[in-house]
């Protein structure tokens, strides 16, 4: 009969049910890719009424924001504090709704 190790003295705390490893994380880089001008693509396949614009309630980064405009977009507005980002982004008042 095999020979049992034994007890181990308890620390007053609960024991895990299978010994702990490390997890490891595998590390994942992401290139920016280039962006195409917002006459194409998307903006290309959309009547002409329609306007593209950012939500900055969904991310009010200034440099999110200034990027998004710099692409063409317009600014999705619903306060004052998000027209004050949108015009420090530099979209101007008319690209706002």
């Amino acid at each position: 009969m095999p020979q049992r190790d034994a007890p181990r003295e308890s620390t007053g705390r609960p024991e895990p049910a299978r010994p702990r490893r490390p997890i490891r994380f595998a590390a994942i880089r992401l290139r920016p890719r280039r962006h195409r001008p917002p006459g194409r693509g998307l903006r290309a396949a959309l009547p002409e009424r329609v306007e593209l614009a950012h939500a900055v309630k969904a991310n009010p980064a200034l440099a999110i924001v200034a990027h998004l405009g710099g692409l063409g977009l317009g600014a999705d507005l619903s306060s004052d504090g998000e027209l004050a980002t949108a015009l420090r982004a530099g979209i101007p008042p008319g690209g706002s709704s």
